[in-house]
């Protein structure tokens, strides 16, 4: 596009009133070119090509498409394939559309209509919409250019294909996605399950491309394919490059099947790799499940957009919440005293008595309901005993030196046990030590809440503190605890991070695992030692359930403001700065960044470990102490309705789209859970012996008589919690009778394939057979006709006679 003025020169502010029109031609046709990338238009202005120059190299700006082929509908598949692997072999950008009547162009967005997407399913073939980008990486604008392009052509002679774009902070931006075949073959390299055709055995099976008929076309509105794990295919893809020979580029050494992402990663060549959000599924999320508050959770859609172990997460949390109610009820009743007066010890410790009772029963329950729900949610997802876990490949992080595997005897990156083991024993030196600040930090806490109790009660307040605060100064300590809390667990959880990085861990469930074995361990002792101490130290009900209070308040609010906005603000002023600080500040350059670079800016989701750690805690403070503060669980359930869509706001528009897991069930934390409800046994019976009922049920018994009964009464809890467990099966009826029905069909369609393979293997034998006498019969009879012609030209005609006769005769005979 191009203006001049009235005159015959061109205008000088012709490029300036150019890119005008064009902002508002895109602003007033949005919904046509959304997913348009302005970055990467070079007719906005020539300003704009000019920040593609660096250090004098040819400028030379992106263009999606230079040369358009049309392919025949009626191609076969395998050659259309082909030829697109031909061209992209010579190094070519190429990516294909599908052309539908009346000149509409599918857009890359698969959720615009389920017609567009039935228009590409072909005789049963899997249905795979094209997206534009899946998974982007973020590459520094430091690297050198030779570095670029040897990543840009390592990943793009896998098959997949990736595109550039120019950042406003100078970085570049990868955005990679695959084709049609690639996402079929890594679907059957990962061994994804997906759904058999019901005339076909039903049921989930792993993909296989010479069985692809015997599943369905399409197995959600996504397509053959879901987003998650159309993400998991290409990052997969993405995570296994390795170079087959030992190579440098650019200074940078790779040994021989050494990671190439790992190498880049290390030299502050790849700054991120994060998948990519998709607007329309966004909007989805956001109205069926972030705004629909009374609505039940879309655990389907979440599983298909964020994997299994966001899914299962969203899943036990929901049911979680659910079973609080119960909790929740019984202790409004007592919390609210309408069952005993304060004055009458006798009733008072009966509803004590019960409620512990209570803490000690319903979490048992719970986790058997949760164990035939988690069972019923993997029999309708296809993981119900299955191995569905990731295979271990290595951490890009891992380093070492190279050195020859003792059984595959390839080189690769070693790193020496005596180095980790040593590593190791720091790590446990400095969490005691972590552990002792903490206690030193709650003995501080503890004694200046001793002398604030003291001046107020003496009424002799410093004179710094104003009069009006000095009614308030009383509830400082009540607060300082809960701050004191989370701010230690904020820095041991990065000096755990740093020393599990420091440990060098090759594989990400063992880096994890260790983890988890540093952080629960000290976010335990941290959130509950000042509860045990005033407990069993102090022995003070009345502290107990004030700090018990406290801590479960505060860390709550403090804990959702900082889920829900602080990822959000984080990103917006890092959007800001950026647009503040760009390279370029023209006025033809459009001020809004594209998505692929606003998500960079938002923060990592790296797991759903804290979101269960901070669950682990909130479940403690319910069962544990909550004989002595009923209303626990009255808190504990409204902070989950709120946590139930603040995580999800997080998820869908606050933090970067996460890297899916495959997972059966929520995992360790399962066990993590019952141990937690076996202290609960010994807590609450505890509790019971230190209240000192015992003594005023029994007033003959002796002290040790009493420790006694309470070990006794511990034991008959836990005998009780033994029976449960082994009483409710663990996976419901109904699923062992549907998966039962399922492995039946299975069966039978098996041996009706096997049956329709014979038939047809012997068909296929009858068609040779035969083939090959018409074969031979056409054989003789051109000899037939060769010996009437000899007959012909013969001068006696008895003799042609008998030559006839005997062609015919020996015809006749073979055949």
């Amino acid at each position: 596009v191009s203006t001049q003025s009235t005159g015959d020169t061109p205008s000088p502010a012709a490029p300036n009133f150019a890119a005008k029109v064009i902002n508002n031609f895109r602003r007033s046709t949005s919904d046509a070119l959304e997913n348009h990338d302005a970055e990467n238009d070079p007719s906005l202005s020539v300003d704009l090509l000019n920040e593609q120059a660096r250090d004098g190299e040819p400028v030379i700006p992106e263009i999606k498409c230079d040369v358009a082929i049309r392919v025949s509908s009626k191609a076969k598949e395998e050659v259309r394939d082909w030829f697109l692997q031909q061209l992209r072999g010579t190094g070519l950008i190429v990516t294909s559309h599908l052309m539908l009547w009346r000149t509409m162009m599918l857009r890359t967005t698969p959720s615009l209509s389920v017609d567009l997407l039935n228009e590409q399913a072909r005789d049963g073939e899997p249905v795979i919409p094209e997206i534009k980008c899946d998974v982007a990486i973020r590459v520094s604008s430091k690297a050198k250019e030779e570095v670029r392009d040897w990543f840009l052509q390592q990943l793009r002679g896998t098959g997949l294909i990736v595109t550039s774009q120019l950042g406003y902070s100078g970085d570049f931006f990868l955005k990679v996605t695959a084709d049609r075949g690639l996402f079929l073959k890594g679907a059957e390299n990962m061994e994804l399950l997906k759904r058999v055709h019901p005339d076909k055995g039903d049921g989930m099976k792993p993909y296989n491309r010479n069985e692809k008929n015997l599943f369905c076309p399409r197995q959600s509105t996504d397509g053959f394919l879901s987003a998650a794990e159309r993400q998991l295919i290409v990052t997969n893809c993405i995570n296994t490059l390795r170079t087959e020979v030992a190579v440098d580029v650019g200074g940078i050494k790779f040994h021989q099947n050494e990671s190439v992402v790992s190498g880049l990663i290390s030299n502050n060549v790849i700054k991120q790799i994060y998948p990519l959000h998709q607007k329309s599924k966004q909007s989805v999320l956001n109205r069926l499940w972030v705004w629909n508050l009374v609505g039940t959770q879309p655990l389907n859609l979440i599983r298909h957009y964020f994997g299994d172990e966001i899914a299962i997460y969203f899943a036990w949390l929901g049911t979680y919440t659910m079973i609080l109610i119960v909790p929740l009820i019984v202790g409004l009743f007592i919390g609210s005293g309408l069952f005993y007066d304060d004055d009458d010890v006798e009733s008072a410790d009966w509803c004590f008595t019960f409620y512990a009772f209570f803490n000690v029963v319903w979490p048992s329950l719970f986790l058997e309901f949760w164990k035939r729900r988690s069972a019923a949610l993997a029999w309708e997802w296809g993981t119900l005993g299955r191995d569905v876990e990731d295979r271990q490949s290595q951490r890009p992080q891992f380093y070492g030196t190279l050195g020859e595997n003792p059984i595959t005897q390839e080189r690769e990156i070693q790193y020496e046990p005596y180095k980790r083991q040593i590593k190791q024993g720091v790590s446990m030196f400095i969490s005691l030590l972590c552990l002792f600040i903490v206690l030193i930090s709650m003995l501080a806490v503890f004694r200046f809440d001793d002398y604030i109790q003291h001046i107020c009660t003496v009424g002799q307040f410093p004179d710094f503190v104003p009069f009006f605060a000095q009614r308030f100064i009383k509830y400082t300590p009540k607060i300082l605890l809960p701050i004191t809390v989370g701010i230690l667990d904020v820095l041991y959880s990065n000096i755990a991070v740093s020393l599990n990085n420091w440990e060098n861990y090759k594989h990400q469930r063992t880096y994890e695992n260790w983890l988890v074995l540093k952080l629960i361990l000290f976010k335990f002792v941290n959130s509950f030692l000042a509860l045990f101490y005033i407990a069993f130290y102090l022995q003070n009900f009345d502290k107990l359930q004030e700090t018990l209070a406290a801590l479960l308040i505060t860390k709550q609010i403090v804990g959702n403001c900082g889920e829900i906005l602080g990822p959000t603000i984080t990103s917006w002023v890092k959007v800001y700065l950026l647009q503040r600080g760009r390279v370029s500040t023209e006025t033809s350059q459009s001020d809004k960044l594209s998505q692929v670079e606003t998500e960079s800016e938002k923060p990592a989701y790296e797991s759903s470990f804290d979101d269960y750690l901070e669950m682990f805690i909130q479940m403690g403070y319910v069962i544990l102490f909550s004989a002595a503060y009923p209303l626990a669980a009255v808190w504990a359930f409204l902070n989950n309705v709120v946590e139930i869509r603040g995580d999800a706001f997080k998820l869908v528009n606050g933090v970067q789209r996460p890297f899916i897991k495959r997972v059966e069930d929520i995992g360790f934390w399962q066990d993590a859970f019952e141990v937690l409800s076996i202290i609960s046994i010994v807590v609450n019976c505890s509790l019971i012996g230190i209240r000192g009922q015992v003594g005023r049920w029994f007033p003959d018994f002796t002290v040790g008589q009493q420790i006694t009964f309470v070990i006794l009464m511990e034991h008959v809890f836990l005998t009780m919690k033994f029976i449960i467990t082994r009483a409710i099966p663990d996976v419901p009826a109904w699923v062992v009778l549907a998966s039962a029905k399922e492995k039946y069909k299975r069966e039978q369609a098996l041996r009706g394939l096997e049956k329709l393979m014979r038939t047809t293997k012997l068909r296929g034998q009858i068609r040779k057979k035969v083939d090959a006498v018409r074969s031979k019969l056409e054989d003789m009879q051109a000899e037939d006709q060769k010996a009437e012609e000899a007959a012909k030209k013969a001068e006696e005609s008895q003799d042609s006679g008998d030559i006839g006769g005997w062609q015919q005769t020996t015809f006749i005979e073979h055949f």
